[in-house]
């Protein structure tokens, strides 16, 4: 039998003739979609709570962190215009939140199709295109809460595990997981489709797989009825010294989930 137990944010396990250490493997979050303001805030604050406890080497936000409604180019509620500086400012506030509760992560934002809206803005407004407030990092104080910045499409190898925002979206959530290993013809996870899925392929180079992180924004928003999405987040284990990784996607249900028997339920 094994013996399980947090300690400083890593998961100690004791087997006969073995042991797991935190010397030997960096801990890592994965965190999807929230589209302030469409988050799901009790489902964020138990992940916050969460993040807390675990204390993770490396937190990679996955994108789609904003939702910049207002320089979308779909139809908009009359009451729901000039928000925008009030979404950037919650935003910000929930990034210096989780600085503030784990201190010592390394924390990569990556942009994605959401945040990529002001780009598009900028592009169609360009004599406003030079000024440096207008950048995703300048917007949310990244500098300030230390908090590394990587931009839309661009692939972040960590550990030589892919990490991105996303770019494809199949029917069925295993589809899209598939989709992304194919295109990027490695292991890695993405989000951008509101999905958890993952799908393993073993050749003879050996075993390859892809995850999909889910999301953390509301699962019944305004504009689309009863959508295909699941709420959750993802934990892993990467082997300092090596390539092995290990990934646990965790479901979240009506804001609450389970984590090596704590159960995190505001």
């Amino acid at each position: 039998m094994s013996r399980f137990e947090i300690k400083s944010g890593s998961l100690i396990s004791v087997k006969s003739g073995g042991s797991f250490s935190d010397k030997d493997f960096e801990t890592t979050v994965f965190l999807g979609d929230c589209h302030i303001p469409f988050h799901d805030p009790d489902t964020l604050a138990n992940v916050y709570e969460f993040i807390k406890d675990f204390q993770p080497d490396h937190i990679f936000i996955l994108g789609d962190w904003v939702d910049f409604k207002d320089l979308s180019k779909f139809e908009k509620e009359p009451d729901d215009r000039f928000r925008l500086q009030k979404d950037l400012d919650l935003s910000s506030n929930y990034l210096a939140d989780l600085r503030s509760i784990t201190p010592k992560s390394h924390i990569v934002f990556m942009a994605g199709n959401h945040e990529d809206r002001l780009r598009k803005w900028i592009w169609r407004n360009p004599d406003v295109a030079g000024l440096r407030s207008l950048s995703i990092p300048e917007l949310l104080d990244l500098d300030n809460l230390r908090i590394e910045y990587c931009g839309y499409g661009e692939l972040y190898d960590h550990h030589g595990f892919i990490v991105k925002h996303g770019d494809i979206v199949r029917k069925y959530s295993g589809m899209t997981a598939r989709a992304e290993m194919e295109k990027v013809g490695k292991s890695g996870i993405s989000g951008h489709t509101h999905r958890l899925s993952s799908y393993f392929r073993r050749t003879m180079d050996g075993t390859m797989v892809w995850y999909e992180c889910g999301c953390l924004c509301e699962l019944n928003p305004e504009w689309v009825h009863y959508p295909d999405w699941q709420q959750g987040f993802a934990v892993a284990w990467f082997e300092k010294a090596g390539n092995r990784f290990f990934v646990n996607l965790i479901p979240i249900i009506k804001s609450r989930f389970i984590f090596n028997g704590t159960y995190y339920k505001k």
